[in-house]
Parts: C-alpha cells; sequence; structure tokens
C-alpha cells in the first residue's frame, strides 16, 4: 500500500480525502497534531488508511482514531528537533509504547541510512512491542535490507520517498524485493517536493 504525507493545516499540502483515494492512493500519512480528528475522519470516510506521526510538533498528542502510529521522526540525524542518541530514542520510543498499549506502532523513520543506529536502539530494548520499523529514502532494496540484521525481525516500512516519475516503477520494484509492508511519498503539493503529474501518473502506473 502507497500512502502519501499530506499536512491538514497547509491548503498547499492537502487535498479532500476523496481526491487522494481518487488518485490512487490508500492513505495519508500526517503528523499527529492537536485538531486533526475530523481530517481522520474523512480520510475513513473515504476509505483512507491513516498513518500518525508523532513529533516534535505533536507536543506528545496522538490525533485519535489513526491507524498506525510512528513515534519519532528522523532522531538519527543532526539538526532536527526530533534528533537524539540511540539510547534515548529507545527510552522515548517505550514510553510511548507502555503508555498507549492498545495502538499499534512503528518506530520514527531513520534516514541517515546507518544500521547501527537501530542496532543501538534494538540493545536498548526500543523496539519491544513495535509493530515495525520506519525507513527514510532508502536507495534501493539492497539499503533497505541491511537494516534487516538489527531489526528484531519486526517488517519494514518507507514512510518517506521521492523519485522522478522515471524511476517510480523501478524504485517500487526494490520496495517490493525487499518486503517492504508499506510505503508513503513525499509529498503532496510542497514546494521541491510537490507531487507532479508525471509522478502521479508513473505512481498509478
Amino acid at each position: 500500500m502507497t500512502l502519501v504525507n499530506v499536512d491538514p493545516e497547509n491548503p498547499a499540502n492537502t487535498a479532500p480525502a476523496t481526491t487522494i483515494r481518487d488518485a490512487g492512493f490508500g492513505g495519508v500519512r500526517i503528523v499527529s497534531r492537536n485538531g486533526l480528528a475530523d481530517f481522520v475522519t474523512e480520510c475513513h470516510e473515504a476509505g483512507l488508511f491513516v498513518l500518525a506521526c508523532v513529533n516534535e510538533q505533536s507536543h506528545g498528542y496522538l490525533v485519535p482514531g489513526a491507524d498506525l502510529y510512528q513515534i519519532g521522526n528522523e532522531p538519527d540525524i543532526a539538526g532536527t528537533n526530533d534528533s537524539m542518541p540511540a539510547q534515548d530514542y529507545a527510552g522515548y520510543a517505550q514510553l510511548y509504547r507502555n503508555t498507549y498499549r492498545e495502538l499499534p506502532m512503528i518506530t520514527a523513520g531513520l534516514a541517515s541510512g546507518q544500521p547501527l543506529y537501530l542496532r543501538d536502539v534494538d540493545i536498548a530494548g526500543g523496539l519491544v512491542g513495535f509493530n515495525a520499523i520506519a525507513l527514510h529514502y532508502p536507495k534501493d532494496a539492497t539499503d533497505i535490507n541491511r537494516f534487516t540484521k538489527y531489526a528484531h525481525g519486526l517488517p519494514k516500512v518507507i514512510t518517506e520517498w521521492w523519485r522522478p516519475a522515471d524511476h517510480i516503477l523501478e524504485y517500487k520494484l526494490e520496495l517490493r524485493k525487499a518486503n517492504v509492508m508499506l510505503d508513503a511519498w513525499f509529498c503532496w503539493g510542497y514546494g521541491q517536493w510537490a507531487l507532479q503529474p508525471d509522478q502521479l501518473r508513473a505512481l498509478r502506473a
């Protein structure tokens, strides 16, 4: 299933749920903010899956009704408000896991391409109870599978990726080769990452 990253609070970075569905996406990924419960309901009424990313912009808030929650965002790279050492992320992740035991969760999207960060999270107990590990912008199946050794048997999802239109089919094949269970395009209509008509056609092919 392919989702698309949207920001319901930014008109340039979202669309009605039915438009997203009719464009061929199976769901959306949103930042888990207060005030988005109606958008989650709208998505569900349109038959869309909702992945809510809990990051520094969320201020600890988990929007009700999401189908899946991503805990953290790119903690393994410097210069973001979510940056933290692996041991700290493990504690952060387990705080959410133990507080909201009934909710399905995946790890933060890791963007550094360095599997040892995931190894250290696992050693610190951070993967216990999680449903999958998330990655951002891996190059290919080999790049994705470098994380398998440290994934503690968890499935892999890609919650941010982007490619030129003529490379999309090739990249989707790489995701299949790596047994990726869910992926999310970045993103709907935002600056240099804006989804272009030729890319949309390629995604639907």
